[in-house]
């Protein structure tokens, strides 16, 4: 079976696709915040125990460091964060469905997980012809730092779930009608407001900041608004496979004992050509026989019993695992040109003419000595690119110049910087950007270091290898207030408009509420003439007045008179008209998005519910002693 799933791909692409599995609750699960799994309970050396099933730390470590790196954090701070307790409760969650998924019959088979692989896997392969599939599942599993037996156990239980969790949401009733005919008119009720803003900007007689208020003002916001960014400068010489392929000897002798050792995978089982055909009755089913054996051929004998050709499916080429069991074992136990059947299956009575015996086929040695060779490369790949790795951290380490060290053997070397802590050169590109999930990892490293130092090698996501060496660190600085100055003065002039802008806005709005001055009036007063904004509508965006307008405007009654917030002042407005779509001309089709939604909310509540269910009925325990030991900070530190 595993030789079905050495369908690989790069290990970028499969990663990704491992990570999803690996992170299933990110999806379909992400609602259930399923209290109580962090109760107390003995687990041993576990990390949880569901059901009979446990989690063991190696396994679980193995996860949250893997997650934890592509989010360009430690194990620690994962723990810290609360991405540690999120990694738990998803495969908590995973595994309890995938139990509730066996006691409901529910179980994916290895051709399915074999099926499920390749069609993940197809676009990768079709842009790599020729790839060596075994050799890149290995060095997935390597660069995941997985098993086959947890690659496979992670899919199955994933499809598993998949499954479970369709057919309980399928059962989702349909809410009422007029529930949802509700929510669509609160959704599309559209609402006019005549107004004005009160600029900021408008507010006149402003006196000017005195200096010592201006310096005053840059000190306290020197850090935040007018500091230079510490940056820094460094020279990465990247290991990767093709630096030590060259170095990889595999003999003949070596690629004669994996042959033999995997002798079966090279063999091609018996195959039979088979005609057949599929009727209703086993009458009809023994009438074709004896018409076959009368001398008919099959296709013939099924149009003179049934008067139609319908029943007779053709010709194919089988192996014995392609047919059903009761077809696979008479139709494998027959001679060539021999009739077989009926015989009975769900699907009715079969009929069949064995046309062609092609004996198993062995491929020689010499057919495949080059594809072993290829695997064989890949498979000793990892660990001479360790081996390698450490030489270079112990030349490293002994004080040998690192461009030295790359130019010996052939590393990739690259200079960046100088870049801030987010990786941004002065020009704002991203001097990382070519290093995905990586460049988190790498930016933390840097910005631990020296100058002058050179960081333990580190290994990237893809499985490469990473020495950095520090060239140079340009500490925190600040612009001078003699350059800022101008900026400060009309900062302070800004807010002090904004503070008495706000003050004018809620005098306006209590003479205009108060009918001691008409809309217009208190508009011209001011400088303003009233304006309309028309089909206003919660769901819809407007940019001119905000969230914070929008949400006054809504909670207005007709003819009320508000003062809101807007980007660059106060709107004053009165709430002209609410208009409320009309219910005899809502659509069934205006009505289904928001049917689909309820349907959707209320799936997640039944798969919620089911959930507790399982924990309840099956039992979780967490070791949290244990979490605490491998994850927790030492008193009285924090992570960076």
């Amino acid at each position: 079976m595993l030789d079905a799933m050495r369908n690989g791909a790069h290990s970028k692409i499969i990663s990704t696709f491992l990570f999803g599995l690996l992170m299933l609750a990110a999806g379909g699960m992400a609602f259930m915040d399923v209290g109580g799994f962090f109760r107390n309970g003995t687990v041993g050396n576990n990390i949880a125990k569901i059901g009979r099933e446990e989690i063991s730390a190696q396994a679980f470590d193995n996860t949250v460091q893997r997650i934890a790196r592509a989010q360009g954090m430690t194990a620690k701070q994962a723990y810290q964060y609360g991405l540690t307790g999120q990694i738990l409760q998803q495969d908590i969650n995973s595994r309890l469905l995938s139990q509730g998924a066996m006691k409901n019959d529910i179980y994916v088979g290895d051709a399915q997980v074999a099926e499920q692989i390749n069609q993940m896997l197809a676009p990768a392969l079709k842009g790599q012809p020729g790839a060596d599939r075994h050799a890149v599942l290995q060095t997935l599993l390597r660069n995941q730092n997985m098993g086959e037996a947890e690659l496979i156990g992670t899919i199955r239980n994933s499809m598993m779930s998949t499954i479970l969790q369709a057919a309980i949401q399928s059962g989702t009733t349909t809410p009422p009608r007029q529930e949802a005919l509700d929510i669509y008119r609160v959704q599309n009720e559209s609402r006019t407001v005549q107004g004005f803003i009160l600029t900021n900007e408008s507010v006149k007689g402003v006196e000017d900041a005195k200096e010592e208020t201006l310096k005053a003002l840059y000190e306290a916001a020197k850090g935040a608004k007018y500091s230079i960014p510490e940056t820094r400068k460094f020279t990465m010489a990247i290991l990767g496979e093709d630096n030590v392929r060259a170095s990889l000897k595999i003999s003949d002798e070596d690629l004669k004992k994996e042959y033999d050792k995997n002798s079966v995978s090279y063999t091609a089982p018996e195959h039979r050509v088979v005609q057949q055909a599929v009727l209703d009755k086993e009458e009809s089913a023994a009438k074709v026989v004896a018409a076959i054996k009368g001398g008919k051929g099959l296709k013939d004998a099924v149009q003179a019993v049934t008067s139609s050709s319908t029943a007779y499916l053709g010709e194919d080429n089988f192996v014995k695992a392609g047919l059903p069991k009761p077809v696979a074992d008479a139709t494998f136990d027959a001679k060539a040109d021999q009739a077989v059947g009926p015989v009975k299956t769900p699907l009715g009575y079969h009929v069949l003419v064995v046309k062609k015996i092609i004996a198993p086929e062995v491929k020689s040695f010499e057919s495949v000595r080059e594809d072993l060779r290829k695997g064989l490369i890949q498979e000793k790949m990892g660990q001479q690119m360790q081996t390698t790795a450490n030489t270079v951290d112990d030349r490293l380490a002994g004080g040998e110049d690192i461009n030295k060290i790359a130019q010996e053997l052939g590393l990739k070397v690259e200079t960046i910087g100088p870049v801030g802590n987010g990786g941004a050169t002065s020009d704002k590109h991203d001097a990382l950007k070519d290093y995905g999930k990586d460049r988190a990892y790498i930016l933390k490293t840097a910005f631990e270091m020296n100058e002058g130092e050179t960081a333990p090698v580190l290994q990237l996501g893809d499985g490469r290898y990473a020495a950095i060496h520090m060239d140079k660190v340009d500490p925190l600085s600040f612009r001078p207030y003699e350059d800022v100055r101008a900026e400060i003065k009309k900062d302070w002039l800004a807010e002090q408009q904004a503070s008495l802008n706000h003050d004018r806005a809620v005098r306006v709005q209590q003479d205009i509420a108060g009918g001691n001055k008409p809309l217009a009036a208190a508009a011209s007063e001011n400088g303003f003439s009233v304006v309309t904004f028309s089909g206003l509508k919660r769901t819809t965006p407007q940019p001119a007045i905000g969230e914070e307008a929008m949400s006054y405007i809504f909670d207005a009654v007709k003819g009320e008179t508000i003062s809101s917030p807007v980007p660059n002042g106060y709107l004053i407005g009165t709430v002209t008209s609410v208009d409320t779509p009309d219910p005899a001309k809502v659509s069934d089709a205006d009505l289904k998005p928001v049917i689909e939604q309820l349907k959707k909310q209320s799936g997640q509540d039944v798969m919620m519910a089911y959930v507790r269910h399982l924990q309840d009925k099956l039992g979780v325990k967490v070791n949290r002693e244990l979490l605490d030991r491998m994850y927790g900070l030492e008193s009285g530190t924090t992570a960076e």
